[in-house]
């Protein structure tokens, strides 16, 4: 939940007792020395307190073990007694036995907390009996947190339990009927947007169908991450039944691509046919970030032969291409998955020729010995980015026993997945002693964190292994240089371990509930940099710190404006001064995050030169130039091009004319983007066709095809969408198609009426260009994009071209 009035005020006076404890006053000293295990040593202000440190501090004051304790205390408020509280925690987390052992001896006299008690323990007669007598109950609420429907919806006691399901149902039905809305939202850290609605709610914590279907009945709208949710239902038939509901309110695209990993992943050929019966694009890459086509994500998935069999009857093309220029046969090859092979060899031509480096992955991944003196024919630089995470591939499917094998080869152990997670991570929550001493052998980093922030020795001391397990992953990553520090986990409950951790000088880590970085996160937003400044030296482990929402951003990445929480997408006048200062705070320009589904691409630069926001500020250029030289790579960190790219597919002209200067114009598309006539001849031939020994990039963002003729026609659309007019005329001049299309049917007309070019788009009338060309992505015409993009007179010029041509 984002802060009360409350929290807001123990943050303001955390602050104060940081700032007393750092001058040296005694009381602030003997308050720290009292609840905090390092404050009583002999260097008790050095380090000075930090901002979360104070807070514990003040949880302690209260009576509270720590502060997310503190901050559950606050949010219950005076209507609830400490048992009845309790009673409600065991409701919203599942816990049957504390719910059993409290719900006879808890007594309640408010209404309100009798309605709230009700909903999250499912009791469908006593919340009739309630609004029975009094109908208004349905309404109030004794807080956000505490709102009837979001408990009936959250709340975990009896998941899986058919009756209780029901009894939900029969819930919010009368609710609803009582007033109450069922799009309903609230404030939620964990929400993709920053909260969380009734129906994304209740389809992971209730799981039933039942429910779903009286929330969408009444209005409930399919959320970003519903339909993923309903994917990852443990009980796959619920799953389904939910899934096929909310199918049926014709979510977008881009939600049936969300929810298909889970579904591969699953091995759920059920679900699969659902989405693609809703028109899945077997050709995406089932998540923005995510590697390649359908058949890419199901072949890594270990999907089963009919999951794969039923993609390519679907038109999932096993030429396409993944990010690194593996087709999805090439992919399966690798993957010694011959019985898929098998079916595609009557009709599908000849089978991929394999590198040297896909032999070897292939070998090592089937158990095979691999002489030494092979693997010498390989230079560093022939393995990419996507081969290095091989290793965590093998360890999340199991396959541990391929680590020595893989390292061997040359792989690196230092390089992430797409979620942040290195192998030594990996290995280490997985309980892999074996995989975890190769990888320390390989040199993997003992003090890398994840994105959740975790080090991988606090993930030894959380996991739950054995204790046999555990102290022998400890023993390895100490001796490997592991340092104690603060760790999360500590104590772990094992008396000789954690007499040798303290012994080193471990203490349990502070947990501020986040609490610390989300405040930071609304400085940073509204440009307040005097407060981002203290905020800094009060708590520098917000140099790398992470939000708890799924995208897993950083403070620097707020500044890129895009997918994070909608109502903090903005960029402040003072934004370039909330840079420097992240910079000069030593924040990691090119560090990733989870946004759009992960990968290399999620940088704070790729995020912010595809961004419309720094546009309207008129910053986006600066801010980007500033980044790159802080260091952020022009080509992005897998040398992609995404941040050109994408500053290009999205219509941000400043982006590509500074990304222009340094980034390498290795692409048609780069070059007409960037206006660079001088450029042309190097690509295009006096035809219009794209010469046979020009460069050409694979870029994700444009679809995985690399044909000549496309490439064409996408740098045609591309340079009118930027306005680059001698580019135009040069390449209609040289033959190319005024209506040129992209695989949408959309033209270079209807870039020029979005952007709202009225002198682009009677160029192009001029020389034939169709206005009644309808494009088949949102099924407009390019009066309907001038309309939409706000430009009305434009947009009746152009009807009036169409109906001329059509009569």
């Amino acid at each position: 939940m984002l802060p009360t009035r409350d929290v807001r005020r123990a943050l303001a006076r955390a602050r104060t007792l940081t700032r007393a404890h750092r001058e040296g006053d005694p009381d602030a000293l003997r308050r720290a020395q009292r609840h905090l295990e390092r404050a009583r040593g002999d260097d008790a202000l050095d380090p000075p307190l930090r901002l979360s440190e104070a807070l514990h501090v003040l949880a302690g004051e209260g009576g509270q073990p720590d502060w997310p304790s503190w901050r559950r205390e606050a949010e219950r408020g005076p209507e609830l007694s400490a048992e009845a509280w309790s009673l409600l925690d065991a409701g919203l987390t599942g816990d049957g036995e504390r719910v059993a052992s409290l719900r006879r001896v808890v007594e309640v006299s408010d209404p309100r907390a009798r309605l709230a008690l009700a909903c999250a323990l499912g009791n469908s007669s006593l919340v009739d009996e309630l609004l029975d007598a009094t109908p208004t109950l349905a309404t109030e609420s004794l807080s956000d947190a505490l709102h009837p429907l979001r408990l009936t919806c959250a709340a975990r006691h009896g998941v899986g339990s058919e009756r209780l399901g029901r009894q939900r149902a029969l819930i919010a039905s009368r609710l609803i009927e009582g007033g109450v809305e069922a799009d309903l939202s609230w404030p939620d850290e964990l929400g993709e947007t920053g909260r969380r609605s009734a129906l994304t709610l209740a389809i992971p914590a209730v799981g039933r169908v039942e429910l779903v279907t009286v929330l969408l009945e009444a209005g409930a709208r399919v959320e970003p991450d519903t339909l993923r949710e309903a994917t990852e239902l443990t009980d796959r038939r619920q799953g389904l039944a939910c899934l096929e509901q909310l199918l049926e309110r014709k979510p977008p695209a881009w939600a049936l691509q969300a929810a298909v990993a889970p579904c591969l992943a699953a091995g759920d050929l059920a679900q699969l046919e659902a989405l693609l019966g809703a028109g899945l694009s077997v050709d995406g890459t089932g998540g923005w970030g995510g590697v390649g086509n359908t058949l890419h994500l199901a072949l890594r998935a270990g999907a089963g032969l009919p999951l794969l069999e039923s993609l390519v009857a679907a038109g999932a093309r096993p030429e396409a291409l993944d990010r690194e220029g593996r087709s999805a046969r090439r992919l399966a090859a690798v993957l010694s998955r011959d019985d898929w092979l098998v079916t595609l060899s009557d009709g599908a031509g000849a089978p991929d020729e394999l590198s040297l480096r896909d032999r070897l992955l292939r070998a090592v991944l089937a158990g095979d010995e691999v002489a030494g003196d092979v693997t010498t024919a390989l230079t560093d630089g022939e393995w990419t980015r996507l081969d290095h995470q091989w290793l965590g591939w093998a360890l999340r499917r199991s396959r541990s026993e391929a680590i020595p094998g893989l390292l061997a080869l040359g792989l690196s152990p230092q390089v992430d997945d797409d979620h942040g997670s290195s192998p030594l991570h990996e290995a280490v929550q997985r309980g892999a002693t074996a995989a975890v001493d190769a990888l320390l052998n390989a040199g993997a980093e003992t003090e890398r964190r994840d994105f959740d922030g975790h080090r991988p020795l606090e993930l030894a001391l959380t996991a739950g292994h054995p204790q046999a397990v555990r102290r022998r992953l400890v023993a390895s990553l100490r001796s490997a240089g592991a340092a104690a520090g603060e760790l999360a986990g500590h104590p772990a409950g094992d008396a000789e371990l954690d007499a040798q951790l303290a012994s080193a000088g471990a203490l349990r880590r502070v947990d501020d509930g986040g609490e610390c970085f989300e405040q930071a996160v609304e400085v940073v937003v509204s440009g307040d940099v005097e407060s981002l400044r203290e905020l800094l030296e009060l708590e520098p482990a917000l140099t790398w710190q992470r939000s708890r929402r799924v995208h897993r951003s950083t403070l620097l990445h707020y500044l890129g404006a895009n997918g994070i929480e909608i109502e903090r997408q903005g960029t402040s006048a003072r934004a370039v001064e909330v840079l420097r200062l992240l910079l000069d705070a030593g924040v990691e320009p090119d560090v990733t995050c989870a946004t759009y589904a992960g990968g290399p691409a999620q940088t704070t630069l790729m995020l912010l030169a595809s961004s419309a926001w720094p546009a309207k500020a008129g910053l986006q250029g600066e801010l980007v130039r500033m980044l790159i030289e802080a260091g952020a790579d022009p080509d992005g960190v897998d040398g992609d091009a995404m941040p050109l790219a994408s500053a290009l597919y999205y219509g941000q002209t400043d982006s590509v004319d500074v990304l222009a200067e340094s980034a390498r114009l290795d692409d048609l598309r780069f070059v007409t983007a960037a206006g660079r006539v001088d450029l042309l001849d190097d690509f295009v031939d006096a035809g219009g066709r794209l010469r046979d020994d020009a460069p050409r990039r694979h870029l994700t963002v444009f679809g995985s095809s690399t044909a000549p003729e496309e490439i064409v026609r996408q740098a045609f659309r591309r340079a009118v969408q930027h306005g680059r007019r001698e580019v135009i005329e040069r390449l209609v001049e040289n033959g190319v198609d005024i209506d040129a299309v992209d695989d949408t049917n959309a033209s270079a007309l209807h870039e020029a009426a979005w952007a709202g070019d009225a002198a682009m788009v009677d160029w192009l009338l001029a020389r034939g260009a169709d206005p009644a060309r309808c494009e088949t992505q949102f099924g407009g015409v390019p009066a309907d994009w001038a309309r939409v993009g706000g430009h009305g007179d434009l947009a009746q010029r152009l009807w009036e071209a169409a109906e001329s041509g059509r009569a």
